[in-house]
């Protein structure tokens, strides 16, 4: 666990009528929270990690794993004075991350979600999902990911950050309404529309780091679809994403898509699968890959790290399911399924001195650890 503070501001004006989620209140409480910097990176590998993809997306790549690096050793959430010189380009792609790591992490324990996938992923696996408009940036975009809760409820979620200042937030968020507004969904369909962000000071910058969440009210009208279809579709995006974050593209290409893979392809797959290290959790085995990423950053948490090492585990037994599945939407409806009925089964979280170890109800789990 590493450990900074930030400050949260909940505009609960932006909720009108409507009741405020008691998650979301409860932060209300507090002027400010400590968040835990490595459970940040493993939310923005999962949200950086898209359902489908062919090799080319930096997410690909686990450049995730350089942010940690880029943050001060103040208690105070920060970027260090040497990230100062950085290309601008790498500091919007910082900003974006975070944006979606911060509002992932947060949310997700503030209303309980279980699954999230991208938007633009169930549109184009629901043609009948219409949406307003569909531009790639702007106001015109789709907004970033929808999300489905422990008793079954859908969310709404567009992500923002900057490293700017705190108006260039506010700025941001009130342009991220209209992205919501482009899904269209019946009254009631959709729990929340969250508009939320997050603004990181540079090293040199007196403000403090805020995370900020506004729930406008929009209409939105899902009119050729069922709620169970849509959550069976998140269930499988967050899947497909997390096979390809355990390095086996074409087997998360084939979930997302829900198509069968070749029989070459899946005996390939099957032999690197048993030739992966086995780890033995709560009596079951689970099959792990590793990556250590190498930094210099003398005295960071008081010790002199040598690196940061994930690791990325899943089920044995749920990824031979996998392999002998022929429609991947079965394993999603069971998984829904077992939502309705309460059934789902959820770890909790580890952490310990130097690492943070976050588990998915689909049978994985990402550790990340500073190596000393």
């Amino acid at each position: 666990m590493v450990k900074r503070n930030i400050d949260i501001l909940v505009d609960t004006v932006s909720w009108g009528t409507k009741t405020i989620p008691s998650g979301i209140l409860s932060l209300l409480s507090k002027p400010s929270i400590d968040v835990d910097l490595l459970d940040i990176l493993i939310h923005v590998a999962k949200r950086t990690s898209p359902p489908i993809s062919y090799g080319f997306t930096l997410g690909d790549l686990w450049a995730w794993l350089r942010y940690l690096p880029a943050f001060s050793n103040d208690s105070n959430l920060k970027l260090r004075k040497e990230w100062t010189n950085i290309d601008s380009h790498q500091k919007t792609i910082l900003s974006d991350d975070m944006g979606m790591g911060f509002s992932s992490s947060i949310l997700s324990k503030s209303l309980k979600l279980v699954f999230i996938c991208p938007t633009n992923y169930l549109v184009d696996m629901h043609p009948s999902i219409s949406l307003k408009k569909n531009g790639k940036r702007g106001p015109d975009k789709s907004p970033d990911f929808i999300a489905v809760d422990d008793f079954g409820g859908l969310h709404i979620i567009e992500c923002k950050g900057t490293q700017d200042r705190k108006k260039s937030l506010d700025v941001q968020l009130k342009k991220g309404i209209p992205q919501k507004t482009n899904v269209l969904a019946p009254v009631g369909f959709i729990n929340e529309q969250l508009v939320s962000g997050v603004f990181i000071p540079q090293y040199y910058k007196t403000d403090k780091a805020i995370f900020t969440i506004t729930d406008p009210e929009f209409p939105m009208d899902f009119s050729n679809i069922t709620k169970e279809e849509i959550i069976e579709t998140i269930i499988l995006g967050e899947l497909a994403s997390m096979v390809h974050l355990f390095g086996f593209p074409k087997l998360g290409n084939s979930i997302a898509k829900n198509q069968k893979l070749s029989d070459l392809n899946l005996d390939r797959i099957k032999r690197e699968i048993e030739s992966l290290d086995k780890v033995i959790l709560e009596g079951k085995s689970f099959s792990k890959v590793e990556f250590l990423h190498k930094f210099d950053y003398s005295g960071f948490m008081s010790i002199e790290p040598y690196g940061i090492k994930v690791e990325i585990a899943f089920d044995t037994e749920i990824i031979k399911s996998l392999l002998k599945e022929t429609n991947f939407l079965n394993i999603a409806r069971e998984i829904r399924e077992k939502i309705e009925k309460r059934q789902l089964i959820f770890i909790d979280n580890e952490t310990g001195n130097n690492w943070t170890k976050v588990f998915m109800p689909i049978g994985s789990y990402i550790k990340l650890e500073i190596v000393e």
